[in-house]
C-alpha cells in the first residue's frame, strides 16, 4: 500500500513538471469538513486547506489559467469562489469561527484578496470585466464588507479593525478607486461610483460614525475623515472634476454636501477642539475729542 501511495505522489509530481490540464490540491485536518470543486477549461489551479471542524468550501472554475486559494483555520467557516474567464486570481484566508467569504469573477485578469481574522465576519466581492482589483481585510468580530465592480481597471481597498463595522462599495465604469478604512465599532461606510477616474477615500476611527459618498461623472474626488464618535457625512457629486474634503474630529458632527456641475471644490473641517484668537492683538483706544459735553 505504501508503495502504491508513493507511486501516486510521484505521478503527481510528474504531471506538475510536465504540464497538466487542471490541478486541484485539497487538504483537510479535522472533522466534518467539506470541499466541492469543479474545474472546466485549461490550466486552472485550486488549493483548498481546512484546519478545524465543520468548515465548507465550494469552488467553480471556467476558462483558462485561473488560480484560487482558500485557507480556513477554525470551525464552521464557509468559503465560496467562482471564476469564469482567464487569468483571474482569488486568495481567501479565514482564521476564527463562523466566518463567511464569497468571491465571484467574470472576465479576465481580475484579482481578489480576502482576509478574515476573528469570528462571524462576512465578506463578499463580485467582479465583471477586466483588471479589477479588490482587497478586503477584516480583524475582529461581526464585520461586514461587500463590493461589486463592473467595468475595468477599478480598484478597492476595505480595511476593518474592530467589531460590527459595515463597508459597502459599488463601481460601474473604469479607473475608479475606493478606499474604506474602519477602526472601532459600529461604523458604516457606503461608496458608489458611476463613471471614470473617480476617487473616494473614507476613513473612520471611533464608534458609530456614518459616511456616504455617491459620484456620477468623471474625475470627481471625495475624501471623508471621521475621528471620533457618532459623526455623519454624506456627499453627492454629479459632473466632472469636483472635489469634497471633509474632516470631522470629535463627537456628533454632521455634514451634507451636493455638487452638480464641473470644477467645484469644497473643504469642510469640524472639530470639538481649539480656539481662534489670532485675528486680533491688543487694542489701542483713541483719545477722546469731546470732553464734558463739548468739543475742544
Amino acid at each position: 500500500m505504501k508503495k502504491v501511495f508513493t507511486s501516486v505522489l510521484a505521478l503527481s509530481m510528474f504531471s506538475i513538471s510536465f504540464g497538466q490540464t487542471n490541478w486541484d490540491e485539497t487538504t483537510q485536518m479535522g472533522d466534518n469538513n467539506a470541499v466541492k470543486t469543479g474545474q472546466y477549461g485549461l490550466n486552472n489551479e485550486n488549493y483548498a486547506t481546512q484546519y478545524g471542524d465543520d468548515n465548507s468550501a465550494a469552488v467553480m472554475q471556467f476558462g483558462e489559467a485561473n488560480l484560487n486559494s482558500i485557507i480556513s483555520i477554525g470551525d464552521e467557516n464557509d468559503a465560496i469562489a467562482h471564476q469564469s474567464g482567464d487569468n483571474n486570481f482569488i486568495d481567501s484566508w479565514q482564521e476564527g469561527d463562523d466566518n463567511t467569504g464569497e468571491a465571484h469573477q467574470y472576465g479576465n485578469d481580475n484579482y481578489i484578496f480576502q482576509t478574515q481574522m476573528g469570528n462571524m465576519n462576512a465578506v463578499y466581492a463580485k467582479q465583471c470585466g477586466q483588471e479589477n482589483s479588490a482587497v478586503q481585510y477584516q480583524e475582529g468580530d461581526g464585520n461586514n464588507a461587500t463590493s461589486e465592480q463592473l467595468g475595468h481597471d477599478n480598484s478597492l481597498v476595505q480595511d476593518q479593525v474592530g467589531d460590527d463595522n459595515d463597508a459597502e462599495n459599488s463601481q460601474l465604469g473604469a479607473d475608479n478607486s475606493t478606499v474604506q478604512s474602519q477602526e472601532g465599532m459600529g461604523n458604516l461606510a457606503e461608496a458608489e461610483q458611476e463613471g471614470y477616474e473617480n476617487t473616494i477615500d473614507q476613513n473612520q476611527e471611533g464608534d458609530y460614525n456614518e459616511a456616504y459618498a455617491l459620484q456620477l461623472g468623471d474625475m470627481n474626488s471625495i475624501s471623508q475623515t471621521q475621528m471620533g464618535d457618532e459623526n455623519f457625512a454624506a456627499d453627492y457629486q454629479e459632473g466632472c472634476d469636483n472635489s469634497f474634503t471633509v474632516t470631522q474630529t470629535g463627537t456628533g458632527h454632521g455634514h451634507s454636501g451636493v455638487q452638480v456641475g464641473d470644477g467645484n471644490s469644497a473643504t469642510i473641517d469640524q472639530s470639538d477642539f481649539g480656539t481662534d484668537d489670532s485675528c486680533c492683538g491688543p487694542v489701542t483706544m483713541p483719545d477722546p475729542v469731546c470732553v464734558g459735553g463739548g468739543c475742544s
